[in-house]
């Protein structure tokens, strides 16, 4: 078993890259090779990683892992040209796989005959085509492409939590009751939507604090004094995943207030460390969830209230995705043609 993974790789320390990391390591532990072409932000030489580099040296180490019979499995949002034009050159590789991973795709290819016809002809040469979420899947039916099969992005909890960053373990000294969450930039990432429906808490919470990391987390500050919960905001920016983990791991709940997901990892994640999670219902979430209605201020804070005012039984767990997707790489081996 060879694969090549194309697709991000930490840093940033978050949703794709984290399942590209955990795939790579659960082909080495199963006794195979994986490479990680890394296309993101990160383009840091390590071991077992390639700095993707520019368009020619991205379509040189493709060619060349193909020719060398490495498997290669494309990891993309799905949300835009870009990530198209990732698919349709990925799809020259033999017998390659992809997943997509954005809850932005169903929306941006149900807005033009063009996208949709372009996304059936890139994935017309994939041997499989996985999504993280069923919407995703029926979203690329939609569109005529032969099948699509889910898969759970999550790849087990194979990282210890680590100690807390110094201005995490102030804010959890401060406030009885914490509140995290895994914010960026981007406007579905819901970091407004959080502010207001935090501020709505603190009437009947007033001890609770927040706490926030992610990639431009530590920007959204403007934002936080606007909504008039600066005094209880901590916002921690990017962080390494170890330090990640232990934020989620100490959390009185974790929060996603997202617009839009394929499947959120950090809320698989916090499940299997125990916390109690609120999450929009925008996607289907893992049992054990406590869900408010997506953009609804008022019913987010009425939700955090509950999980903090009360005992929440553990869940149960989230299944291995890279179990199952071990089990096609194999299969994959014996028959080249494997979508169903």
């Amino acid at each position: 078993m060879r694969v090549l993974l194309v697709g991000d790789h930490p840093p940033p320390a978050g949703g794709v890259a984290v399942h590209v990391a955990a795939l790579a390591r659960a082909v080495r532990a199963a006794g195979g090779e994986a490479r990680v072409l890394d296309i993101g932000k990160g383009q840091l030489p390590r071991p077992g990683v390639v700095p993707a580099g520019g368009h020619r040296q991205f379509m040189r180490h493709l060619a060349w892992h193909s020719l060398h019979g490495w498997r290669v499995h494309l990891h993309t949002s799905g949300a835009n040209w870009k990530s198209w034009a990732l698919v349709a050159a990925g799809g020259a590789s033999p017998a390659p796989v992809v997943t997509f991973h954005s809850g932005l795709m169903p929306a941006w290819l149900e807005s033009s005959s063009a996208r949709r016809a372009a996304a059936r002809a890139a994935c017309a040469r994939y041997a499989a085509i996985l999504c993280v979420s069923q919407r995703l899947a029926e979203a690329l039916v939609k569109c005529g492409v032969e099948s699509a099969r889910v898969v759970s992005p999550f790849a087990g909890l194979d990282e210890t939590p680590g100690a807390l960053p110094d201005a995490a373990e102030a804010a959890f000294g401060r406030h009885p009751r914490v509140v995290v969450a895994a914010l960026a930039r981007g406007p579905e990432y819901g970091a407004d939507l959080l502010f207001h429906g935090f501020a709505k808490l603190r009437k009947a919470a007033p001890d609770a604090g927040l706490v926030a990391f992610g990639p431009g987390s530590d920007e959204l500050d403007g934002r936080a004094r606007r909504a008039g919960i600066d005094d209880a905001t901590t916002l921690l920016g990017e962080l390494a995943r170890p330090a990640g983990l232990g934020v989620v791991a100490a959390a009185h709940v974790f929060v996603r207030p997202t617009y839009a997901d394929g499947d959120a990892l950090t809320v698989r994640e916090a499940l299997a460390l125990g916390r109690p999670v609120v999450a929009s219902d925008v996607a289907p979430r893992p049992p054990g969830t406590l869900l408010f209605r997506t953009g609804d201020a008022l019913a987010l804070s009425d939700a955090l209230l509950a999980a903090l005012s009360r005992d929440v039984p553990a869940a149960p767990p989230s299944a291995d995705g890279a179990v199952e997707i071990l089990e096609l790489y194999r299969a994959l081996s014996t028959s080249p043609r494997c979508v169903a």
